[in-house]
């Protein structure tokens, strides 16, 4: 039910949802592949919607090697943030650490999201927040660049980003 409260993202939801009724459970153990899927979707509601047009920023996080493949590739960097992790503290003084997050765009057009929080791309890019009050327009020219080194207990190699300044 739709309520006056303006933080209920469900009012008035019912109103601008055509009522289709739920698919059946016949309907739905029948259901033997994607293909399946796409057919009783497309005909219950017409076209389908690409999630990564209609939701959200259209920015994608990068994967496992999505640093990597910035290597010396230019890009700008439209917006930043620095939240608190809830995952890491810091080892002598038991406050949470904070990470970077970066909402950049290549040459070429992709939208991703760079998330840092080591001695690289998060220092780099925190002073320069503070040092210049901004938190976007920023051209990376010469990209990502990365650092590799043994760990300190041998127990193998580690690697940091910077940009490529």
């Amino acid at each position: 039910m739709a309520t006056d409260n303006p933080t209920d993202t469900t009012a008035g939801i019912e109103n601008e949802t055509p009522d289709i009724g739920e698919f059946d459970v016949t309907t739905l153990r029948n259901l033997e592949s994607f293909d399946d899927a796409v057919a009783l979707l497309t005909n219950t509601y017409g076209e389908l919607q690409d999630a990564t047009k209609v939701i959200g920023s259209g920015f994608s996080l990068t994967d496992t090697n999505g640093k990597y493949r910035l290597i010396g590739e230019p890009f700008v960097v439209i917006r930043m943030a620095f939240p608190q992790s809830t995952e890491h503290k810091d080892v002598d003084t038991g406050e949470w650490l904070h990470y970077a997050v970066l909402h950049i765009m290549t040459r070429d057009g992709r939208k991703l999201i760079i998330t840092d929080g080591g001695v690289g791309i998060y220092r780099q890019c925190e002073e320069w927040a503070v040092r210049e009050n901004r938190r976007g327009g920023l051209y990376v020219s010469g990209g990502l660049r990365v650092s590799e080194y043994d760990l300190p207990d041998g127990s193998g190699q580690g690697m940091t980003y910077y940009l490529a300044v």
